[in-house]
């Protein structure tokens, strides 16, 4: 049975309904996810290798202010089980105790110890390459709506890879980590397997119309047509802001932008984010302050604001677990697959739970399910298109090579699965010829050994 989400559709005629069941659930959430779309970045995308961190904060602070934010989305998650005790964990059968308990006890660490002043002070003291490393190992060198702006406040704790390498990257970062695993116990001999890890989640898509004038970049405008943004119901039907100050413009009576952020940072829940660097700046610009001159204070308030911590999974995937590719719709099919192989061994895995909605409530249904993956007879007549499997997107009009993530995945885990076959050879290769060494050696010191002992004897004959 395919997995259907409700994406809930919060723009100007239907948010008297919909935008307290937004406010309720960001208050609610244990962590919320948030990504912008953009009227543009001007030169802020030409930016690569070569320009310093400030030149970049500069062009972007200028963006800010010449461009505009589209639309929201927020998707808020909650564990699904009440809050208990961590020995709920502890007392799982230690054939998953190693892979379970210690997954959600290293992401609450990192919680309780998400030192984004620490960052603050590595961005003051002029090391800004760490605080935020916005350059890239394989940028294209035309421009491209593609933000390469992934944020780190801080590096991944040890064990966090292998953490996440099991779990699947499920973003198991709130404190109350420990009740959203569902056990089960064997009545037989009263022991207790983790099974999966229960996540409630609500997904909302918030239509914006910013009240003053703003540029919007042709590259960026035939990119999210490509991928169905419409521009007609945005005009029409956005939510309208007017960027400025939270405390000028903070309304509680009203349905507001601002009033929204400071929820969002009044819960003090980690904040996700994909490449949101230049998210967090145009949230910042348009609904808290204006942005200061310094990147050292806008650090600094960052570390105020977000008191749960700020987890870009870009960020990791390009920098902690690598991946092949890390744009957004490759690491959420891969994490899917992932998490199904889990499912299927009786691993721990994320089981995700939607919420019934009023029938009232503005919705889209979307199928989370993904199509069947090409088959490898199938994949040997398929041609990725090498742009779009690195970055997700290809500026070619008519390029005649495939654009389907699907593809790219079982691409990518087929080379996957040949390199670890000639690894495997090669380790093979390696003892058969050790042990080949091992055995001329073995003859060589028996020869040897013979010959001394005939050498004595014939001396001794002699004697």
């Amino acid at each position: 049975m395919a997995e259907v989400l409700a994406l809930v559709d919060v723009d100007s005629e239907s948010a008297p309904e919909t935008w307290p069941l937004l406010l309720e659930a960001v208050r609610n959430a244990h962590f919320t996810a948030l990504d912008l779309e953009l009227s543009g970045l001007g030169d802020v995308i030409g930016r690569g290798k070569g320009h310093t961190i400030h030149t970049r904060y500069s062009d972007a602070c200028e963006a800010v202010k010449t461009r505009a934010m589209l639309s929201l989305g927020v998707a808020c998650y909650r564990w699904k089980q009440p809050l208990e005790s961590r020995e709920r964990v502890q007392n799982t059968n230690s054939q998953y105790a190693n892979h379970t308990a210690e997954p959600f006890a290293t992401t609450t660490r990192l919680m309780r110890e998400s030192h984004t002043p620490t960052v603050t002070e590595t961005a003051l003291e002029g090391n800004d390459t760490a605080a935020v490393p916005l350059e890239r190992s394989d940028t294209l060198e035309e421009t491209t709506p593609e933000r390469d702006d992934a944020l780190v406040l801080e590096e991944t704790a040890p064990g966090l890879e292998e953490s996440a390498r099991e779990i699947n990257a499920t973003l198991a970062l709130g404190k109350e980590a420990g009740p959203g695993i569902a056990v089960l116990e064997d009545s037989a001999h009263g022991e207790k397997d983790v099974v999966s890890v229960g996540v409630e989640v609500k997904v909302f898509n918030v239509w914006l119309m910013c009240q003053r004038p703003y540029t919007i970049d042709p590259s960026s405008a035939h990119f999210l047509v490509q991928h169905g943004f419409d521009f007609n119901r945005q005009f029409a039907r956005g939510i309208p802001y007017t960027p400025g100050p939270m405390e000028v413009q903070r309304d509680e009576k009203r349905v507001c932008l601002h009033h929204l952020l400071a929820t969002i940072l009044a819960v003090g829940k980690p904040l996700v984010v994909h490449n949101g660097w230049i998210d967090l700046l145009f949230l910042y610009g348009n609904l808290y302050s204006p942005l200061p001159p310094s990147l050292g204070t806008l650090m600094a308030d960052f570390s105020e604001m977000f008191v749960g911590g700020v987890y870009d999974t870009k960020a990791i995937a390009q920098y902690q677990i690598p991946q092949e590719a890390t744009f957004l719709e490759y690491l959420f099919r891969k994490c899917q697959r992932d998490n199904e192989v889990l499912t299927s061994r009786g691993s721990p895995n994320i089981k995700l739970h939607h919420p019934s909605l009023p029938s009232s409530v503005q919705m889209e249904s979307v199928v989370l399910s993904p199509p069947p993956s090409p088959s490898l007879e199938e994949l040997a007549d398929i041609t990725v298109c090498e742009n779009f499997s690195r970055y997700g997107f290809c500026h070619k009009a008519n390029c005649l090579h495939s654009h389907n993530v699907l593809s790219v995945l079982a691409h990518h885990e087929h080379q996957l699965r040949i390199r670890e076959m000639r690894r495997k050879r090669k380790r093979k290769d390696e003892k058969r010829q050790a042990g080949m060494s091992n055995g001329e050696e073995c003859a060589r010191s028996a020869k040897q050994h013979c010959s001394s002992d005939s050498t004595s004897t014939a001396t001794h004959r002699a004697d």
